[in-house]
């Protein structure tokens, strides 16, 4: 009896021994690798283990519980997790009574951004985003460093357009381009600044600008105050600031070379500007009907004013020409009615149609006694154009495009040997000029400068000996296109030695 016990006893062992011996050779599924996060869609993925078709993911918030998540892919979306701090792991699941659940992987740390609203769009180069639209954001707009990840180097064309329920926007420091009409007609912004900076009443563009575009923040009204310019924009593109009536004054970098058409048009609210030393071009309309602009002091570099570019500046009574200034366009000055000092930089070599129309200039208890109009050194035409040319003034370097065109009373010209240039069509369809002595300094004669004189019949290019019957000097090196065009009298003309050239149909028709 006591042997069949003994019997049975080990019997019974071997059975547990052989049960324990199955459960330990049951095997596990391969843990996951390569676990990862794609900022860029907000996707959990990791390598696919063969024959797995279940995997748990767990995801634990900073400071609270862990939730785990049955999934049948080798990825799982994030976007639905609220901005914060998370703790992950994923484990591939086994087959019951085949083969055992993984180990959990080693957890990844993951934090999600507060989503800012905006609509962003990620660049072709999956490089860096783009702000295209403002999304659900309103108010005080915060435009991220980064979102996802990867740099916000730029704000969209009409990314902003027409917005009422924006307040103000702060930049990212990684804003590099700021689209056409981008925050155009946002009608209740009052402030831009940079994210870090805090300087009160400043209107503070990102330090990285590159480009900005055209019509970029005209018609907000209520931007106020000092604009500053960042140092790497080198061009203020057409409309940008137009029609910004509150802004009070413009910081502008040494960098910028161009301010372009209508710029900062009808910014009534300016008192003074001071322009760099590295601008070269301000181009049609750029500061007109400033009504409180006073005070502009130009760079030394500027070559180009053009035209209208400070017309209607009512305040404005006296402007600096630097000599580095070579033209000034059409209407350039026109109706700035109290203008009156013009200090003209040696370096003009046109002065056009109209630059100090309805300007002091102009004005007529100013010429009682002398009927010539000027603008520092230069002659720019009479204010009774019905009474006869005085004499040009002696220290004159330069006759205005247009200067004296179409006048009726004129019948003889003799320029001082201090001018070097004639203007354009600057004495073109005087009905009875007949001589002209152009003197021994004139170097330019412009395109159609005396073009159809009808009774011109005496032309001297440069200093004339009466005695003599000939030319003493001249200076003279380009006889411009046209510029006895429809002289029907002109017979004969000496040219002198020193023309190097002569322009198209500059004779046709004498």
């Amino acid at each position: 009896m006591k042997k069949l016990r003994l019997l049975i006893c080990i019997i019974l062992v071997a059975c547990c021994l052989s049960v324990l011996s199955a459960c330990k050779s049951l095997p596990a599924v391969q843990t996951p690798a390569n676990v990862k996060v794609n900022l860029t869609d907000l996707s959990l993925s990791w390598r696919q283990i063969k024959d797995v078709r279940l995997y748990t993911v767990s995801i634990q918030p900073a400071g609270g519980e862990a939730k785990e998540y049955l999934v049948s892919k080798n990825n799982y979306s994030l976007a639905f997790l609220d901005a914060g701090e998370y703790t992950i792991r994923v484990k591939a699941n086994g087959k019951e009574d085949e083969i055992e659940d993984s180990p959990w992987s080693e957890p990844i740390n993951f934090v999600r951004e507060q989503e800012p609203g905006l609509v962003m769009t990620l660049s072709k180069d999956g490089e860096s985003y783009e702000v295209t639209e403002k999304g659900i954001a309103t108010g005080d707009i915060v435009i991220p460093d980064t979102y996802r990840g990867k740099p916000v180097t730029s704000i969209g064309k009409k990314a902003f357009f027409n917005k009422s329920d924006v307040t103000s926007i702060t930049f990212g420091k990684n804003i590099v381009s700021i689209g056409d009409m981008a925050f155009a007609n946002c009608s209740y912004l009052t402030d831009i600044s940079v994210s870090g900076g805090d300087e009160p009443e400043m209107l503070t563009l990102p330090e990285e600008l590159t480009s900005l575009g055209a019509n970029a923040f005209s018609s907000c009204r209520t931007l106020s105050g000092t604009l500053v310019v960042p140092e790497k924009l080198t061009a203020i593109p057409e409309k940008a600031f137009a029609f910004c009536g509150k802004i009070s004054s413009i910081q502008f970098a040494d960098g910028l070379k161009t301010i372009g058409k209508n710029a900062f048009v009808e910014c009534g609210s300016l008192v003074s500007i001071t322009l760099p030393d590295s601008l070269i071009t301000i181009d049609e309309y750029a500061f007109s009907s400033c009504e409180k602009l006073a005070e502009v002091k130009l760079g030394s570099s500027i070559e180009t004013l053009g035209a209208y570019a400070f017309s209607d500046l009512p305040f404005l009574r006296s402007i600096q020409i630097p000599d580095s200034v070579k033209s000034l366009g059409e209407g350039c000055f026109w109706k700035s009615s109290n203008l009156q000092d013009v200090q003209m930089g040696a370096g003009i070599e046109s002065i056009d149609l109209g630059a100090f129309m309805n300007t002091a200039l102009w004005d007529k208890w100013d010429h009682e006694k002398e009927n010539e109009v000027y603008a520092g050194k230069w002659f720019l035409g009479l204010w009774d154009t019905t009474k006869p040319l005085g004499e040009i003034r002696a220290d004159t370097i330069g006759i205005a495009n247009q200067a004296l065109a179409y006048n009726k009373t004129v019948v003889e010209i003799t320029l001082p040997d201090s001018v070097k240039i004639i203007g354009e069509a600057a004495f073109a369809g005087c009905e009875k000029l007949a001589s002209v002595i152009i003197g021994s300094g004139v170097e330019i004669i412009g395109e159609q400068a005396f073009a159809s004189n009808k009774e011109l019949i005496s032309v001297k290019l440069g200093s004339w000996d009466k005695i003599y019957g000939q030319l003493i000097d001249s200076s003279l090196k380009i006889i411009g296109n046209n510029v006895f065009h429809n002289c029907t009298r002109l017979e004969s003309i000496d040219i002198p030695a020193s023309v190097t050239s002569i322009g198209s149909q500059a004779f046709k028709g004498t």
